[in-house]
């Protein structure tokens, strides 16, 4: 049987691999502002230069979503190289469910966008997008991954 010594030494040896594996998981603040100023650049863009969304446009937003699924899914992490991060620990009815409403709310939004009027409307909402990236991304990943780390 461990003395309590020894039980406390073991946890905080777990604690300290948690941390280490969260924080290996993390990637580069300047990557998060680099995105954000490109989102916001690009729905400035978009919003005051419509011909480049007309004719750019879908193939960008094709590239910025490949892009995120080979940085966010595993094979995608190690074909690039990057380290692979802790698998969240959620079950499949609740991610499942978390694709469906999440679907539903952008199906949602869209509809209302395509009839409201708003002057620059891709230009507010990439200038928005690109400071909450920017600032938020790295607080909010850094939350997720020491959270999963603990699980």
């Amino acid at each position: 049987m461990a003395t309590p010594e020894e039980a406390r030494r073991t946890l905080n040896e777990i604690e300290n691999r948690q941390r280490r594996t969260a924080a290996a998981a993390v990637t580069s603040r300047w990557w998060w502002i680099g995105g954000g100023a490109f989102l916001a650049a690009y729905g400035a863009l978009l919003g005051f230069v419509p011909a480049f969304g007309r004719s750019w446009g879908t193939t960008v937003t094709w590239v910025l979503v490949l892009a995120a699924v080979l940085w966010s899914s595993r094979w995608g992490s190690a074909l690039l190289g990057r380290q692979v991060s802790p698998r969240p620990v959620l079950s499949r009815r609740v991610r499942i469910i978390a694709v469906v409403v999440g679907v539903i709310v952008l199906v949602a939004l869209q509809v209302v966008l395509m009839h409201v009027r708003v002057p620059h409307l891709a230009a507010w909402f990439g200038i928005a997008g690109g400071l909450v990236l920017a600032i938020a991304g790295p607080w909010w990943q850094g939350h997720v991954l020491d959270r999963t780390a603990r699980l």
